[in-house]
């Protein structure tokens, strides 16, 4: 979903489980999750479970996000 998009979502319920951190490096986290959402977009229904992955990369002091991206579950 797309920033702009986010003005035309009607989000009713939203829920993160199955946690998975691996850490290749000190520097690096790769997270694994599962979303279950029940929402509409516009018109268009986008309710379902989505597996999910994060990239955390250490700035400095600070974890800076790199990378997301999600896929419907089938």
């Amino acid at each position: 979903m797309e920033v702009a998009d986010m003005a035309k979502t009607d989000l009713d319920r939203y829920s993160l489980a199955d946690f998975n951190v691996e850490f290749p490096n000190a520097n690096i986290a790769i997270i694994t999750y599962k979303a279950t959402q029940q929402a509409t977009s516009g018109q268009q229904d986008v309710s379902g479970t989505y597996n999910c992955e994060s990239v955390w990369a250490k700035k400095g002091e600070n974890w800076v996000n790199v990378f997301h991206a999600e896929i419907k579950a089938k």
